[in-house]
């Protein structure tokens, strides 16, 4: 009799660890969540930042024709020639 107890005491403490530790709602499952969730929110606060920041570079564009040639030097390699009148206003030609 004392073998069977054993057994069922075995597999009570075998359902318990798989189902509150180990399973797939285990606490190991909840922790690994909880660091995950931290990242994706610190991911969120830097898109939120990087989305503000492009904000205020679009506002800029479509008003500093310094900060225009700024970002076309920067990212495009444009380079204003010599000779060029910087403070003519640039103008799109439509055909």
């Amino acid at each position: 009799m004392k073998k069977g107890r054993w057994l069922i005491l075995l597999a009570i403490l075998a359902f318990i660890y798989f189902f509150f530790i180990a399973g797939p709602t285990g606490l190991i499952r909840l922790f690994k969540l909880q660091k995950r969730e931290k990242k994706v929110l610190q991911e969120i606060k830097r898109t939120k930042v990087e989305i503000e920041i492009i904000r205020r570079e679009i506002k800029r564009l479509g008003k500093d024709t310094a900060f225009i040639k700024m970002i076309a030097s920067k990212y495009l390699g444009m380079v204003e020639k010599k000779g060029e009148d910087s403070s003519k206003k640039d103008t799109v030609q439509k055909p």
